[in-house]
């Protein structure tokens, strides 16, 4: 991945997993000239994942079709560390102005279609949203009361960092 203007400021770049009690780096970086290339694992320890329909979905999805509700997942999330220390900066996200994609690991094949709204009056919508075992970029944008969820990248969609100085 390539950013620019930040050699100096970022040293390194962690994938990081979080539990309730717990954060791990599955993987680690240098940066530079500029950007990283991330090695990351090919499977991730149960203890991080997720069931993906009970967590995100919740009990009442009526209106959706879900493939496989047992699959589970893990968000990881690549945090930015400062120069010569252990200080978190910032993080790198793949998005565009309306959607922001976030890294998961699938432990099987996921596709979800149609859309659902709850007892509050949210509504999720699912469209080309086909995960493949592995690592994905799950995108979501939110709008009102209506969240989107897709796996096609959306036109436009680069890697941007944020500090969270």
């Amino acid at each position: 991945m390539k950013t620019s203007g930040y050699d100096g400021e970022i040293d390194l770049v962690k994938a990081e997993v979080y539990s309730e009690n717990d954060e791990t780096t599955l993987a680690s970086v240098s940066y530079t000239n500029g950007g990283f290339t991330l090695k990351l694992p090919e499977s991730v320890s149960d203890k991080y994942l997720d069931n993906f329909v009970k967590d995100y979905l919740g009990d009442d999805y009526e209106g959706i079709t879900v493939s496989n509700p047992n699959v589970k997942v893990c968000e990881v999330n690549l945090e930015a560390y400062e120069s010569g220390s252990d200080n978190r900066i910032g993080s790198f996200y793949h998005k565009t102005e309306d959607w922001e994609g976030d890294l998961y690991y699938v432990e099987a094949d996921l596709s979800i279609t149609g859309s659902s709204t709850d007892e509050y009056g949210d509504t999720s919508k699912f469209s080309n949203f086909h995960l493949k075992k592995g690592w994905n970029i799950i995108y979501f944008k939110h709008i009102g009361y209506i969240y989107e969820w897709t796996t096609q990248v959306p036109e436009g969609a680069k890697w941007h960092f944020y500090y969270s100085k």
